[in-house]
């Protein structure tokens, strides 16, 4: 393995060490902006932290002391100060947030940070807090970077970015040079990896019935869904199991905080409660001296949320299992929407929530019953479940989910004397008016445009958090971390559902305080509907990679190892997020990626469905995985406009609504000039009629500003770019005289109708 694969390998390894949470409800805030808008920037370690009230009681927050290393912007000689965040547990209530930040004692973070103004501490905090400048991350999760081995990651990207670069970018842009609070420069000095054990063993997992297995939930209290690690070498003291990060996609590791999650530890066999945030991937063990000792992989079909108390009758922290009651007298929880801010005369919006608490209802059982009469009610600790719009989530947040839990002790609760409910829940969701320019909301059932956010997937996902769903990593998953504008997950899987069955089940049973009556499943008539797969054959021809000689297209860029796996179409103007990967077998005759939109036969500038394709030589397109079916999930069979977008390539659209069903009739765009519809735009050359090629930035109108993209990397070798007309990973004149045949032609569609 060369030395930069081991880096990367480290660098996902060690994240273990470093948790902060990633969410689906948030989009990307360019570091730049971050440093422009940060009141404050420093890197410290996390020494301390504790939970509290406010002094209304209406929220509970932890405050992490943080020990600085270096101010970046704005110098200060104070040597420690307290970042707050959103949810903790106080005695007997706890407060969970979706998106959350946990920060991990002892661990180092890079900080973008907001003044604290808005927040009166309370009695909670003592004496020495009115000493220490209290602040808040900038941008919620997106304020905090790990510090991992001489590197900062951020995780709307997933890379490692080297500390002196980015310290350097943001001297260069505040014009101001680290200091240490005591005034001296601040250099990152280099960390060694840490060497493997000797013994670095695989390992075996099995279930609580010591049975061989793969497939395991996360997050339960139950003894049955224990994990049990068999292998050698261990070590006799306990060292730390580290899982996959479900709140990061999959990406870096995480550990348990709690010492209750580990059952036992011998050298040969390990049995630990699988963390809540554990998702599918990898599992790895560490001995007491921090060194590796077994890895192997997991798959987590499912994660829930539970609590961690000392409260009521438990010596340290523990796992608790939160239930839901009788809470509204009609069996379950009543969601009110609030009429201060907007959500309750939104028809549209409420139509989006209604149809995602619809599928929960249906699938699950769930008691959550959606009241439109309205309440002043908002955010707080005040025994509301509500929905509002809201102008005070942090920048780059689209949603947030806040779930209460309430205890309540007995002497005839045995064992654990304790029993924990959900007492509340509340949803916020931006207004469209606050979102980043040229983003907005998407309210109905079809598919999101391109700079839209899916309002009823979001919700979906959000209604998930509060049933006590955690994350999973399965991009395809509505608990998914993640969801991008143009994308849209409006079903609910098996999996899903199964987590959902067993939190409804979990509770329906007599409470051992029985003036807490438990919740009634809610029945009702309801019929998910199955949506169709739907399909077709497409055939193209792109100009500047046509071989008039040949009479098919050349493949240079698969050959030369320069087209890339991933779809290309996820930056501007595109902004397509779908996740089609080309398998590295797949390229015989393949020429290059295009983007195929499904549009409305009634509207052909509305997108309904789009995914990323391959076209090979002959003009056939075919899928990421190499079938010659183009298909679209959910999608019924129908009569849809096809649009084809490609990098260096006027878009088109066919002149006429195209059948698509389990047939796969083709639709050839090869035959002839009024295959598209408007005028020129398909040219014909050699009896074949093709993409004109020269629309290098992809506005649909070939001009000087793509003249200028062919300037700009003009005799650029083995590159895989826009102005690489021809498509032979090389920039020269042959591409300039590609776009200058067709300077000043115009698309029938653009890139603004996605």
């Amino acid at each position: 393995m060369n030395s930069l694969s081991s880096k990367l390998i480290y660098y996902t390894f060690v994240l273990a060490l470093f948790s902060t949470s990633l969410q689906a409800t948030t989009h990307p805030i360019s570091i730049d902006y971050r440093i422009e808008m940060a009141r404050q920037i420093a890197f410290g370690k996390v020494v301390q932290q504790h939970a509290f009230w406010d002094d209304a009681k209406e929220n509970i927050y932890t405050v992490h002391l943080i020990e600085i290393s270096a101010y970046l912007k704005e110098f200060s000689n104070k040597k420690y100060v307290e970042i707050i965040t959103m949810g903790g547990v106080v005695e007997d209530e706890a407060q969970v947030v979706f998106p959350n930040i946990t920060l991990q004692n002892e661990q180092e973070y890079f900080f973008f940070l907001s003044h604290e103004t808005a927040l009166v501490m309370g009695q909670q905090t003592n004496a020495r807090t009115n000493q220490i400048p209290r602040y808040r991350p900038f941008a919620s999760v997106q304020g905090i970077l790990p510090y991992v081995h001489n590197h900062f990651i951020d995780y709307h990207t997933k890379q490692p970015v080297a500390a002196e670069q980015l310290v350097e970018k943001v001297e260069k842009q505040t014009r101001f040079v680290a200091q240490r609070p005591n005034g001296h420069p601040f250099y990152f000095s280099k960390k060694d990896f840490p060497a493997k054990a000797r013994s670095n063993n695989n390992i075996q997992l099995r279930n609580a019935a010591n049975e061989n297995a793969t497939h395991f939930r996360a997050g339960t209290a139950d003894e049955a869904e224990e994990l049990i690690i068999a292998g050698t070498g261990f070590g006799d003291e306990p060292g730390k199991v580290l899982f996959s990060n479900a709140d990061f996609g999959g990406v870096g590791f995480i550990i348990s905080n709690y010492e209750s999650d580990l059952v036992y530890w011998t050298d040969r066999e390990i049995r630990v409660k699988i963390p809540p945030k554990a998702g599918t991937g990898s599992i790895k063990l560490l001995n007491k001296a921090g060194r590796e000792v077994g890895e192997a992989p997991i798959s987590i079909d499912w994660a829930i949320t539970p609590t961690y108390s000392s409260y009521k009758g438990f010596d340290t922290h523990t796992r608790q299992q939160v239930k839901f009651l009788n809470r509204n007298e009609s069996g379950g929880y009543s969601i009110e929407v609030n009429t201060t801010n907007g959500l309750l005369d939104h028809t549209v919006a409420l139509e989006s929530f209604e149809r995602a608490l619809g599928k929960w209802q249906c699938a699950t059982k769930i008691n959550f019953t959606l009241d439109k009469t309205g309440t002043t009610k908002t955010f707080a600790n005040d025994g509301h479940c509500v929905i509002q719009y809201s102008e005070n989530l942090p920048l780059g947040v689209l949603g947030i989910a806040t779930s209460r839990f309430k205890a309540v002790a007995s002497s005839s609760c045995s064992g654990t004397k304790t029993l924990w409910y959900l007492k509340e829940f509340d949803i916020q969701f931006t207004p469209d008016y606050l979102m980043a320019a040229g983003y907005s909301w998407n309210f109905s059932s079809s598919q999101p445009l391109s700079q839209q956010f899916d309002f009823e997937s979001i919700a979906l996902h959000e209604l998930g958090h509060a049933h006590g769903i955690g994350h999973v990593v399965n991009p395809t998953n509505v608990m998914y971390f993640g969801i991008a504008n143009g994308e849209s997950k409006k079903e609910l899987d098996e999996a899903e559902i199964d987590a959902g069955r067993h939190r409804v089940m979990h509770s329906i049973g007599q409470n051992c305080i029985s003036r807490f009556e438990p919740m009634i499943p809610l029945e009702q008539s309801c019929q998910v509907v199955e949506t169709a797969k739907t399909a077709t054959r497409i055939k193209v021809i792109l100009e500047g990679c046509f071989d008039v000689s040949q009479q098919v297209m050349q493949t240079k860029l698969a050959a030369k190892g320069l087209l890339p796996l991933a779809q290309p179409f996820s930056e501007s103007p595109y902004y397509y997020q779908g996740t089609e990967n080309r398998s590295s077998s797949v390229n015989t005759e393949i020429v290059d990626w295009v983007l195929v939109q499904l549009r409305d036969k009634e509207d052909s500038n509305k997108v309904l469905a789009q995914k990323a394709a391959l076209v090979k030589s002959d003009g056939l397109l075919i899928e990421a995985e190499g079938s010659n079916l183009i298909t679209f999930d959910k999608m019924p069979n129908d009569e849809y406009y096809i649009a084809l977008f490609h990098q260096s390539h006027l878009p088109i659209l066919s002149r006429t609504p195209h059948l698509m069903n389990e047939d796969a009739m083709l639709y050839d765009f090869t035959i002839n000039e009024s295959a598209a519809l408007g005028n020129a735009q398909l040219k014909k050359k050699s009896n074949r009629s093709m993409m004109n090629c020269g629309d290098f930035d992809g506005n649909g109108v070939i001009n000087s500003q793509d003249f200028n993209l062919w300037k700009q990397n003009s005799s650029a070798i083995d590159v895989y770019l826009s102005a690489d007309a021809d498509g032979n990973g090389i920039i020269n004149n042959q591409d300039f005289n590609l776009w200058k045949a067709n300077r000043s032609k115009i698309s029938a569609i653009s890139v603004g109708n996605h």
